[in-house]
């Protein structure tokens, strides 16, 4: 047998060793590939996408929301935008992007800001924008329990919708698309006020209560008709009612009045869910300090109230203004109250109210 030479031993070694490094490189450099590509996966490119942006402002005719902000949108108010491509909301199809934001006021101008990132959709289509707010820095947006619904709502939110549908994304450059939101929920207004015979001088303060909404099975439907100049019904209940019926006492929501002036009116307002028609709506008014011509100042004294509704109930987008004129025995409710910004609608009060008799 051929002995081979000693010094020729590392050779063969080298020879060896050089197609296992060239393996073990090849074998790296597919490795390093495959985490790539999987790092990538789900990440949609920025070719073919644009960023899609919102302005907000209320709608031209829109209420104020009762805490008296001139805009009607409140600085940090929760908003979600739904994006449609192609289609409008129905029951079975699903929004294709979504994307959350907040109020944003500066000098006189509201901006969507998004709490991640800009939205961003594919160019080259059309799009229908359909977006939902609280108006409140705490509270969340309803979530989309179907394509078009959304989860049970509460009372006293201050619910916005605005709608720009048919929005087309064609370049590579940012878009920003307008939003006029309006109000969707009920809004009553109530001025408080001596009656002509027998009514009070002065108080010093009052505070004012009012019975919830039962909101059970209420929902905003985004597939409903939406016109931009005109109050929309877009809050219903899975029965089919158009409005809520109000829970039996009134401690849904208490707020103190506002004094009108020096005088001896008040003014408080409150948020509800539309009401079902011929409801009867539980208040209470607690005033403090209250002084009539005879029988002298009362440290307090209270009034038990229902609010008679008509056959056409209250409707979402309305705000329903009114005065309850106060005697020594009674709390009155005006005959016809002021619906505005619209016409009068669906409200005829001219009840007598039980009272504690002091």
């Amino acid at each position: 047998m051929m002995q081979v030479p000693q010094e020729q031993q590392p050779l063969k070694c080298k020879c060896i060793m050089n197609p296992l490094k060239k393996i073990s490189g090849i074998l790296s450099l597919f490795c390093l590939l495959v985490a790539c590509r999987g790092t990538d996966e789900g990440v949609p490119s920025a070719t073919g996408y644009a960023d899609v942006r919102f302005t907000a402002l209320p709608a031209t005719d829109a209420q104020t929301k009762a805490d008296g902000s001139t805009e009607g949108l409140n600085e940090g108010g929760r908003v979600v935008v739904y994006a449609w491509q192609g289609k409008t909301p129905s029951e079975t199809d699903k929004y294709a992007y979504s994307n959350r934001y907040t109020f944003h006021l500066n000098n006189g101008v509201c901006n969507l800001a998004p709490l991640s990132a800009d939205m961003k959709l594919p160019v080259g289509n059309g799009y229908a924008f359909y977006a939902l707010s609280t108006n409140h820095v705490d509270l969340p947006v309803p979530a989309m329990e179907t394509g078009s619904r959304t989860a049970i709502l509460q009372n006293g939110v201050d619910y916005l919708m605005a709608v720009s549908s048919s929005q087309s994304v064609s370049g590579s450059d940012a878009v920003t698309i307008p939003l006029a939101f309006r109000h969707i929920a009920t809004q009553i207004v109530l001025t408080v006020k001596p009656a002509g015979t027998n009514g009070y001088t002065s108080a010093e303060s009052l505070t004012a209560a009012i019975a919830p909404i039962d909101s059970s099975g209420s929902y905003i439907d985004l597939s409903a008709t939406w016109v931009d100049d005109t109050p929309n019904g877009m809050i219903y209940w899975g029965t089919g009612a158009t409005g809520g019926m109000p829970l039996g006492q009134a401690n849904g929501q208490v707020k103190a009045g506002d004094k009108v002036d020096s005088g001896p009116n008040f003014t408080v307002s409150f948020i509800l869910l539309p009401v079902a028609a011929n409801a009867q709506i539980p208040l209470q008014f607690d005033f403090k300090g209250i002084e009539f011509d005879t029988g002298g100042k009362q440290a307090g004294k209270r009034y038990t109230a229902r609010l008679n509704v008509s056959s056409n109930g209250l409707k979402g987008g309305y705000t329903y203004a009114f005065d309850v004129l106060i005697s020594r025995q009674a709390a009155s409710f005006s005959p016809l109250p002021q619906v505005n910004p619209w016409v009068v609608d669906g409200i005829n009060l001219d009840e007598v109210i039980e009272v504690d008799p002091k």
